[in-house]
């Protein structure tokens, strides 16, 4: 899905830039502002799908470790923000997932990352990956307001994106939120067969 909305839709929007670019700019000042504003719209479109591209399937994802792709995410979120610092720690011995699976633990955590940085007005969040014997333990971490209402975690875009997601891997999921801030912990079990 991340190639085909890359190379189709990624592709006919810049046909449709180049043709926008190439319109005769000697026309009247309200086709020129029009025509201006068209391309800085294409280019918020094409910067959004190379984001939503690489959330769905990082480049770099099927020949790299789920840790390795997770703490060079964080170390490039480290890098836009400055208010707010993530830190990444792994526990205990690496144990190969399906990648189905890893990919659905990385787009958990980039839902989390997003959610932090927007809503949850922290100074400090973590990102642990815990491997346990039968179960990997994924805990994110912040110090933030926390989730005011129990009506955005039902209703939240992003909450049900994370719930469907934990279900599709068979993870069991808890939030645990207050005025200190929010944890949340999805634990994963290794070899079980995706709904």
């Amino acid at each position: 899905m991340a190639e085909d909305l890359h190379d189709e839709i990624g592709g006919t929007l810049s046909v449709v830039k180049g043709i926008i670019s190439n319109i005769d700019n000697n026309s009247n000042l309200e086709v020129k502002e029009k025509l201006l504003h068209s391309q800085q719209l294409l280019d918020n479109i094409c910067t959004d799908l190379r984001y939503i591209t690489h959330d769905l399937m990082p480049s770099n994802f099927i020949n790299n470790s789920l840790e390795n792709t997770l703490e060079e995410t964080i170390k490039k979120v480290n890098l836009a923000t400055s208010n707010l610092h993530f830190t990444f720690i792994k526990e205990g011995d690496v144990i190969a997932m399906d990648k189905r699976v890893e990919l659905n633990i990385f787009r958990i955590v980039n839902e989390l990352i997003h959610n932090i940085k927007k809503h949850a007005n922290a100074t400090q969040a973590i990102i642990q990956l815990n491997y346990h014997q039968n179960f990997l333990q994924l805990m994110v971490e912040d110090n933030g307001k926390g989730i005011l209402s129990k009506n955005y975690l039902d209703q939240g875009i992003g909450f049900k994106n994370l719930k469907s997601r934990a279900e599709y891997i068979n993870a069991k999921s808890h939030i645990d939120s207050g005025q200190n801030g929010t944890t949340i912990i999805c634990n994963i079990p290794y070899h079980e067969k995706l709904g």
